[in-house]
């Protein structure tokens, strides 16, 4: 399992979404996708796009200056 993380800070959606599926697609199952952003709607955009991608959310929190990280399984 690897751990592969990207700050996507300064990003909007739909473009951190689609940055998010490139990283993933080159990801192998089990490793873990960790991307930090401050997009006004990435909690309720990382949920959608899991749900929409089959992919786990592990978590997600706050991480201060208006930016949140999540763990994603590939």
């Amino acid at each position: 399992m690897a751990k592969r993380e990207f700050d996507f800070k300064g990003l909007k959606s739909p473009q951190l979404l689609m940055n998010m599926t490139v990283k993933i697609s080159s990801m192998l199952p089990g490793d873990f996708l960790i991307v930090t952003a401050d997009c006004d709607t990435f909690e309720e955009d990382v949920i959608m796009w899991c749900k929409k991608n089959s992919k786990k959310l592990q978590w997600i929190k706050d991480v201060g200056n208006n930016s949140k990280q999540c763990q994603i399984l590939a």
